[in-house]
């Protein structure tokens, strides 16, 4: 349970991050100040897709490059495919569980004596 909660914070850290970025980069071409480079933004955006979108959205901020919108895009599927598998995998792994401690007590019921 301590690595979902770790996983989960991460995860929201990674978010904040990117949507911070995405945020700072907007200012700073406002500004006509030093830019953060444009792989920086796509790499932040690998863990944390739905910070960037949200960056993007919120800041009007590179939502006319085709390739930020298909990556953001992509890696947002990705993850929600991921996190589907992940509590798929988890439910199965309880089922399984739930069978075998069912069955070692079964045995006992069918113990002689």
């Amino acid at each position: 349970m301590i690595i979902l909660v770790l996983a989960a914070g991460l995860w929201f850290l990674m978010n904040s991050v990117a949507f911070y970025l995405y945020y700072s980069d907007k200012k700073k071409a406002i500004h006509h100040e030093w830019r953060i480079p444009e792989w920086v933004l796509l790499l932040i955006a690998v863990p944390g897709p739905f910070g960037a979108l949200l960056g993007m959205l919120s800041f009007h901020h590179k939502t006319k490059k085709w390739y930020f919108c298909f990556w953001v895009g992509l890696w947002i599927v990705l993850q929600i495919l991921f996190v589907v598998f992940v509590i798929l995998a988890m439910k199965a792994f309880a089922d399984s569980l739930a069978d075998g401690i069912a069955n070692f007590f079964k045995s006992f019921k069918n113990m002689p004596g």
